[in-house]
C-alpha cells in the first residue's frame, strides 16, 4: 500500500468525520469540523494511506522550520483499519521526513486512559505535561529527534588476554571486559542505561517503568541507576516470586532498590507495564518506558561507540567478535560498528533466549531503527549472525554440558562467567573454534557482557 502525501480538503474532512469519535470528547463538539479541514488543508502536512479516493488512515501535521519543531493535532486510522499496523508505518515516515531535514522534537497531545497513551510512550515520546481538565486528564508529549546521543560519563572497562587459554585453543583472544562496567553488578545493560537515562532526565522523565525476568541484568541495573539518580521505579518481573531464601543477585539488589515490583506471567507483562505508565502519570509523575534488555536506539548506539572504542585500544583487527545476544541492541550496536571500523569483521550473536528467526529479525530491526540517525553507515543486516544453537534449554536455563564447561573454564583458566548470559556465548565461541569454523591463529574479540551476580 502506498503513502500519499498529499489529500484534497475535502478528503480530509471526510476522514475527519469518520474518525471524530476517536476523540474525548467528540470532535465536532469542540470545533467546527468543516472550518477545521479547512485550516488543516492550508497549513498542516500530511502523510496518509488511501482507499481509492477515501483516506484511511493519516497523520496530520504542523511544522515551525524556526524552531525545527512539530506538532501532530490529527492521527488515525478510520474503522476496519485500526489494527493493520498503519499508524506505526506513518509515524516512522513523519519521524524520518523531520530526521532528514534536522527538527530537534515532535509533539503531540492525548489523553490519561485513551488508547494511543501507551503506543505513543513505548514510541519514544516523554511527557511534557499533565493538565486536569473537567472532563478528563490531558497529557501533553513530546519526542526528542535530536541525532547526538549524550552519556553520563564512566570508566571504560578493559581488554585482556588470557595466555594460557589462547595457547590451548591456538587462537588469540581477546576480552572486553564489561562485567566490570562501572556500575554495581556491570554488564552491557549498565552500559546502555548511562545513555538512555541521561537523554530521559534531560527530557524531564522522573520515574522509569521497565521488565526483565527474575535473572535480569537489565532490571538490577536500572533500579541501581534509578536510585542513584533519584528516579521512582517500577520493576515488572515476568516469573514467579521465589521464596525468601532463594533471592539472590540480581533479583535482591532489585527488589531492594525498587518502589514498586509485580511477579505476573508473561502474556500479562504488556498490560502490567502499560498499568504501571498511568499509575505514574495519575500520581503526576513523567514515566520513561523502556523495553525489557533496553531494546532502543540509545542502547544499539552505546555499543556502536564502544565498539569503536575498543577497535582503536586493539592491537590487531579481530576476525570474529562473539557476544551474548538477547533482545538484540547489543549486537546490532556492535554490528554496526564493526562495519564502520573493522570491515570484515564476523560479529556472531549466541542467543541466550530466542530462537534464530526472531532473534535474528530483532538485530536487524534494531539495524533499520537507527538508519535514519546514522545514515552514513554502510552495512548489509543479511551479513547478521545469530546462533540459538547453544540455548541448553532457554532463557536462563541450563544443561549438565554447559554447567560441566563453565566449572572446567573456571578451574582450568580462572574465567568466571554465569550460564544465563556470557558463559552461552563463550561456550558458542569455543564450540566454534573446536569444530574448526574458527580457524586456528584467528584473532577473536569475546564480548563479556556481564551476568557474574547469577552466580552469588
Amino acid at each position: 500500500m502506498k503513502i500519499y502525501n498529499s489529500a484534497t480538503q475535502q478528503q480530509i474532512q471526510s476522514f475527519l468525520v469518520e474518525i471524530e469519535s476517536n476523540f474525548e470528547p467528540p470532535l465536532s463538539q469542540r470545533l467546527n469540523i468543516l472550518e477545521y479541514a479547512e485550516k488543516l488543508s492550508n497549513k498542516a502536512e500530511i502523510v496518509c494511506y488511501k482507499e481509492e479516493e477515501r483516506i484511511i488512515s493519516a497523520i496530520l501535521y504542523y511544522i515551525d522550520n524556526e524552531k525545527k519543531t512539530a506538532y501532530i493535532p490529527v492521527l488515525g486510522s478510520v474503522d476496519g483499519f485500526e489494527s493493520r499496523g498503519l499508524m506505526r508505518t506513518l509515524m516512522e515516515e513523519v519521524e524520518n521526513i523531520l530526521l532528514s531535514s534536522d527538527f530537534c522534537s515532535l509533539g503531540l497531545e492525548t489523553w490519561l486512559g485513551s488508547r494511543a497513551l501507551n503506543i505513543y510512550i513505548k514510541r519514544g515520546f516523554h511527557v511534557k505535561s499533565i493538565t486536569q481538565e473537567t472532563i478528563r486528564t490531558s497529557v501533553l508529549l513530546s519526542k526528542n529527534l535530536r541525532k547526538n546521543f549524550p552519556h553520563y560519563p564512566f570508566i571504560e572497562t578493559p581488554l585482556e588476554v588470557n595466555e594460557k587459554l589462547n595457547k590451548d585453543l591456538g587462537v588469540n583472544i581477546y576480552f572486553k571486559r564489561d562485567d566490570l562496567f562501572p556500575v554495581i553488578g556491570g554488564g552491557s545493560k549498565a552500559r546502555k542505561l548511562k545513555y538512555i537515562l541521561r537523554k530521559a532526565v534531560e527530557n524531564g522523565c522522573t520515574s522509569v517503568v521497565t521488565a526483565g525476568s527474575n535473572s535480569s541484568n537489565h532490571l538490577r541495573a536500572t533500579a541501581v541507576l534509578c536510585a542513584e539518580l533519584g528516579l521512582k521505579f517500577t520493576a515488572c518481573i515476568h516469573d514467579a516470586r521465589p521464596i525468601d531464601s532463594d533471592i539472590r543477585g540480581n533479583l535482591k539488589l532489585t527488589l531492594d532498590l525498587s518502589q514498586r515490583c509485580h511477579f505476573v506471567e508473561m502474556n500479562e507483562i504488556k498490560q502490567v507495564m502499560d498499568n504501571a505508565i498511568n499509575e505514574y502519570i495519575r500520581e503526576g509523575e513523567k514515566p520513561l518506558y523502556i523495553w525489557g534488555g533496553g531494546h532502543c536506539v540509545e542502547g544499539t548506539v552505546a555499543y556502536y561507540d564502544a565498539t569503536l572504542s575498543t577497535l582503536k585500544d586493539m592491537e590487531v583487527v579481530p576476525d570474529y567478535i562473539f557476544l551474548a545476544s538477547g533482545t538484540g541492541t547489543t549486537q546490532a550496536g556492535v554490528f554496526l560498528g564493526a562495519a564502520k571500523g573493522a570491515k570484515g569483521t564476523k560479529v556472531v550473536g549466541v542467543s541466550v533466549a530466542r530462537q534464530l528467526e526472531r532473534g535474528r529479525e530483532a538485530v536487524q530491526e534494531a539495524i533499520h531503527d537507527i538508519h535514519h540517525y546514522m545514515p552514513e553507515i554502510k552495512c548489509n543486516v543479511q551479513d547478521v549472525i545469530f546462533d540459538d544453537n547453544f540455548l541448553a534449554g532457554g532463557y536462563a536455563k541450563t544443561d549438565d554440558k554447559l554447567d560441566s564447561f563453565l566449572k572446567n573454564i573456571q578451574q582450568q583458566y580462572g574465567i568466571i562467567l554465569d550460564p544465563v548470559y556470557s558463559g552461552k556465548a563463550f561456550y558458542g565461541l569455543w564450540n566454534y573454534v573446536n569444530s574448526g569454523k574458527v580457524e586456528k591463529g584467528k584473532n577473536v574479540l569475546f564480548w563479556n557482557t556481564g551476568g557474574v551476580l547469577n552466580l552469588v
